[in-house]
């Protein structure tokens, strides 16, 4: 229940695909330019048993996406 990270109103956020978790991906190649998507990734293609940031171990992490565009 806890936002680790939100795009400000206005700006779109860029990433880098070697950079990403494996769950986000994975699940990145299913969406089109243009598409949105809630993706819910389990613990093993998230972070694991690591904590990251605020983000505890073995967290369920939901991430409500818009795909602007892809290079």
């Amino acid at each position: 229940g806890t936002i680790f990270e939100e795009s400000a109103p206005g700006q779109t956020p860029v990433f880098e695909m070697q950079t990403l978790i494996r769950g986000f991906k994975s699940s990145l190649l299913q969406l089109k330019s243009g598409g949105k998507m809630t993706m819910y990734v389990p613990p093993s293609l998230g972070y694991g048993n690591s904590q990251n940031g605020s983000i505890p171990p073995n967290s369920i992490l939901i991430f409500e996406i818009e795909l602007i565009s892809a290079q």
